[in-house]
């Protein structure tokens, strides 16, 4: 290790106050760079249970704490609970859109019919729920915690015509919010139950509970976390995050 390298690493262990977290992607999750954002100051790292099998994110776990482990440098591991499908559906590329222009959002199982009825009308994004139930034309539709803002202009069977306020790329499964409204089902699925009792047993530092809408959502959170831990281990911490107000 060169002497730059040891020193930049004793100011890391000094300066910590400020805690740097990072989402570990594809481009991110290999040893070689893990150990180089630690190096670098990462002190959580924040894993996405919107994608991946339990086992993909067993083996990533096991790697970050072997190389934190092997750095003597600390780490925390964030679950990051998927929540209510509100959200983006697949993409092969995320989709530009431009301030004022036109775009059709619709279910996913409804696309192929979209595509043949709205071609070169608007741009197309699919849609993991049928959000046409739910609005109605004047609501703002917030893509990517409010990077992309939309205007619904008109809505028609599973289609949602909008008009562009705010542009931006939307990509694969970002969330979306209705402002004002309450909708997705239940905050915590029968998929974040699952993944937050896995999580426990491998004793994830905290807990990131998406689309927290009231005090009973962190509660029945805390209450899976308690039983599961039992009297062998401290459960994980909560993170709320507000992203339907």
């Amino acid at each position: 290790m060169s002497i730059a390298r040891i020193r930049h690493k004793s100011l890391i262990k000094r300066f910590t106050n400020t805690k740097i977290v990072c989402t570990i992607g594809p481009s991110s999750e290999s040893r070689e760079v893990l150990r180089e954002l630690i190096i670098s100051g990462m002190r959580v790292a924040r894993l996405n249970f919107s994608h991946g099998s339990h086992e993909h994110h067993r083996l990533l776990i096991e790697n970050l704490r072997k190389i934190s482990d092997e750095l003597s440098l600390p780490l925390a591991i964030m679950q990051d609970l998927q929540g209510p499908k509100l959200r983006v559906g697949s993409l092969a590329r995320p989709v530009e859109l431009t301030s004022g222009e036109e775009v059709i959002l619709v279910k996913e199982d409804g696309l192929l019919s979209a595509l043949s009825t709205y071609e070169g009308r608007g741009k197309l994004v699919p849609l993991q729920c049928d959000l046409a139930k739910s609005v109605a034309k004047g609501d703002t539709i917030l893509i990517d915690d409010g990077l992309v803002e939309l205007s619904v202009h008109h809505v028609r069977a599973n289609l949602i015509t909008a008009r562009v306020l705010v542009g931006g790329a939307v990509g694969s499964h970002k969330g979306i919010n209705i402002p004002g409204k309450n909708i997705g089902g239940e905050t915590i699925t029968d998929k974040d139950k699952d993944d937050a009792r896995f999580g426990v047993k491998l004793k994830v530092d905290c807990v990131a509970l998406s689309f927290v809408c009231k005090a009973d959502d962190i509660t029945h959170l805390r209450r899976i976390l308690s039983h599961e831990a039992g009297d062998r281990d401290t459960p994980p911490f909560i993170i709320a995050k507000i992203e339907r107000a």
